[in-house]
């Protein structure tokens, strides 16, 4: 992402430069740090205009492998680890970079994990038992979100919300009479399917809010969002022409 950007500063040039930083900003995303669905995770990135109307987006996070109330939990997910990341184009239709803004946004998720839940083969001869097993996910989502941006100072703050469709891929460590006999009512059967396997794809649903700041300070100005002008500029601009 970023060597992308510096290729893009007009041939390296000291304007093409001041102009990127001007237009670029990192930043993070809180939103993540309350999913009690999917589990806590971290994420951040950066974004930087490219031409024009449009811009680059990367964001990329982790999970945290100790859960919040995870030890008091039976039916938490534990020892939780993974990654995601999500390359975007963002379009600005006003051209200033503070306003509303549309989103493409591909995202992939890997994510391993442990549950514990009571199986019963029902053959007869082997009583009720507790598990530890493991799972193994492999998620791919395209996104459209719609946004606004507002900038303070060097901070950008950011709100948007967005659908799109997921596709998951689920792998479990359970052979299959033991994934059929794991008593639904107190687990975590409905995530998992025959065989150990699980492919799904279907509509998904994604909101937040995320925090940047600017690599240099900057105001909304017309079309694009440009320095603020030095005070010898600013001078001149304020000096009365005299014919």
């Amino acid at each position: 992402m970023i060597i992308a950007l510096l290729l893009l500063a007009q041939r390296g040039s000291g304007q093409g430069l001041n102009r990127l930083l001007s237009q670029s900003f990192v930043f993070v995303n809180p939103t993540p740090l309350i999913d009690i669905h999917d589990g806590c995770s971290y994420r951040g990135g950066m974004e930087g205009r490219v031409i024009s109307l449009f811009a680059l987006c990367f964001e990329a996070g982790g999970y945290f492998y100790r859960q919040p109330g995870s030890q008091n939990s039976y039916h938490a997910k534990t020892d939780i680890k993974g990654y995601q990341l999500r390359p975007s184009v963002k379009y600005y239709p006003k051209g200033d970079g503070c306003g509303e803004y549309l989103q493409v946004e591909y995202k992939y998720k890997w994510q391993e994990f442990s549950y514990v839940d009571s199986i019963n083969l029902r053959n007869g001869t082997t009583p009720v038992f507790e598990k530890k097993y493991h799972i193994s996910r492999h998620v791919a989502c395209i996104n459209v979100k719609y946004g606004k941006t507002s900038v303070r100072g060097r901070f950008i703050f950011d709100k948007y919300i967005g659908g799109g469709i997921t596709t998951v891929h689920a792998l479990d460590n359970l052979s299959p009479d033991e994934e059929a006999g794991i008593l639904k009512g107190e687990g975590h059967g409905d995530v998992l399917a025959q065989g150990g396997a699980r492919n799904w794809y279907g509509p998904s649903l994604s909101f937040g809010i995320k925090i940047g700041y600017l690599f240099k300070k900057t105001k909304c100005c017309g079309s694009l969002i440009t320095p603020e002008k030095p005070a010898i500029e600013q001078a001149k601009a304020a000096k009365p022409h005299v014919r």
